[in-house]
């Protein structure tokens, strides 16, 4: 194990020292990541005078690491905690035997054993990897420490999500099991716990709404009556004066569990507002969905002056409504919020449906709207002498051509199919070359192709790639070598097999799901190419 490590330091990342017979993957990343940080195997860790510095993780920590240093006192173990950045502020070790031990290799109160200083240990490596480890003797990264173990598990504060340290189980080498790593995520979560009781429950509610409110989005703002929460894209949105009459704007026309989307017209920008807290103890979480301008940023906070709010009706997008079309119909939402009270002249391809659903969207969301071509000429649907005339920056967002809805290619061909029995299935050299086509006629041409399309039989029926007219088998195409093509029968095959599982696909071809994410892009092969194997 020390020899491949070695090999790997000399030889380089991209060497291809193949390890991953001796080491886990979670002490294989942070091998690599100790190299690429230039970490010393043959150094020691640094040591900082911490004195009476105040950590929260030390005075969250003393009371559970006491009563777990009493339950082990049996044991030939030692108990470290560490802060947010690797540094050990409190050890206790059962036998004078092993503390001598330890601290002779720099294992005392002020080291540093962040992945940066110390290279893979269980301290560090559980904060930069945020989740628990243990690390056996020679897997540590220093030489000094191959003859230990270490079991550890972050802490993560309860409220902002944030790793505020880390508590590690230290024994010998031949002694590391993984009852270790059990006591060691059982005290960070003991720890945890004990931070959360310490706060305040209003701020506590205010914590997990905003946490929850932030995952995968951005210009998120929380509030209670007292309190703003924000990410960075929204802080600059409110200040404290303009918070408070949000505030009491909003509160008497939101009850608990409602939302609404209303345009902050002072502010410039419109926001989906919900009050995910209890009817005593209200929180609005704001999701912003036009950016700020600065001539409103400044007009809502100068002296005197209230935030304008004007509710604005954003109709959630149809159940029938495909991904690329549910994305121009949120896109559209957001423009309304912008553009009040005016008639939005919408851009169309020739041959869509976009006209059905901008009369859709008009019907839903109670605003007059009216199709133009894509290129901006009066669109055939448009009553009187044309569209009326809008403002510089008023351009609705266009409806999607087909070149953009290919994932739903399959479903529009069964949805267009006007014959008795049931709509067609497509086999997936079939489906590959209709998704390769340009479409320049858009719906219309594809439905125009469906209505050609011969039967093969009275009730379910499958087109194959000779059934499509000759110019789809002539679509360009990127061309696969040899070994690329024989990948991606393998991938089909085993997709089919396993019923266009994934997972189960990946265990079939003995690789990882990741892998078989990445496979799936390089190839090509996309969910309804892999839905066509399972019909």
């Amino acid at each position: 194990m020390r020899a491949a490590l070695r090999r790997l330091i000399n030889q380089g990342l991209a060497s291809g020292v193949e390890i991953g017979h001796l080491v886990p993957q979670e002490i294989q990343n942070s091998w690599r990541r100790s190299i690429s940080l230039q970490v010393d195997p043959a150094g020691q860790p640094r040591v900082e005078d911490i004195g009476a510095r105040e950590d929260l993780i030390r005075s969250a920590g003393d009371r559970v690491m006491n009563r777990w240093y009493a339950s082990l006192s049996d044991t030939r173990t030692t108990l470290l905690l560490g802060n947010a950045q690797g540094q050990i502020v409190w050890k206790r070790t059962v036998d004078a035997r092993d503390r001598r031990a330890l601290d002779g290799v720099g294992v005392v109160e002020g080291s540093d054993f962040s992945e940066g200083s110390t290279g893979t240990n269980g301290l560090g490596t559980s904060i930069e990897a945020r989740s628990p480890i243990l690390v056996r003797g020679g897997e540590h990264y220093l030489e000094s420490l191959r003859e230990v173990a270490c079991a550890a598990a972050p802490v993560i504060h309860p409220l902002t999500g944030r790793i505020i340290g880390s508590v590690s189980l230290t024994a010998a080498a031949e002694q590391a099991n993984d009852y270790m790593v059990t006591i060691a995520r059982q005290a960070s979560q003991e720890i945890a716990d004990f931070v959360l009781e310490g706060a305040n429950s209003r701020d506590v509610a205010l914590a997990r709404a905003f946490r929850r409110a932030r995952t995968g989005r951005r210009g998120v703002l929380v509030m209670n009556r007292d309190t703003v929460m924000s990410d960075l894209p929204a802080l600059s949105t409110l200040d404290g004066e303009a918070q408070a009459q949000i505030w009491d704007q909003l509160i008497p026309r939101l009850g608990a569990g409602e939302e609404r989307t209303f345009h902050l017209a002072d502010l410039g920008v419109s926001a989906l507002v919900r009050n995910v807290g209890r009817p005593a103890d209200p929180v609005l979480e704001l999701q912003l969905s036009s950016p700020l301008e600065a001539p409103a940023r400044h007009a809502a906070t100068g002296p005197g002056r209230t935030a304008a709010i004007e509710p604005v009706v954003a109709p959630p997008a149809p159940d029938d409504a495909d991904e690329a079309v549910a994305t121009w119909w949120a896109a559209l939402n957001r423009h309304a919020a912008e553009q009040p009270g005016a008639e939005l002249a919408i851009p169309v391809p020739r041959g869509s449906d976009g006209a059905e659903w901008v009369r859709r969207w008009s019907i839903a969301s109670a605003r007059p709207a009216h199709t133009v071509g894509a290129s901006g000429e009066p669109a055939q649907d448009r009553p009187g002498n044309g569209p009326p005339e809008q403002g510089p920056g008023s351009a609705a967002p266009a409806f999607p051509p087909l070149l953009r809805r290919r994932a739903a290619l399959a479903d529009l061909a069964r949805r267009l199919h006007q014959g008795g029995g049931p709509p067609p299935r497509f086999t997936a050299e079939a489906l590959g070359a209709l998704l390769s086509w340009s479409w320049p006629g858009d719906l219309e041409e594809l439905a125009d192709l469906v209505a050609g399309l011969p039967r093969t039989s009275p009730g379910s029926w499958t087109v194959d790639v000779q059934d499509l007219p000759a110019h789809f088998s002539a679509a360009p195409r990127r061309e696969l070598s040899r070994w690329e093509q024989g990948e991606r029968d393998s991938m089909l095959e085993a997709l089919a097999e396993a019923g266009g599982n994934k997972s189960d696909a990946a265990t079939l071809l003995g690789i990882g799901r990741t892998t078989l994410y990445r496979k799936l892009r390089a190839l090509s092969i996309d969910q309804r190419q892999i839905d066509a194997l399972t019909r």
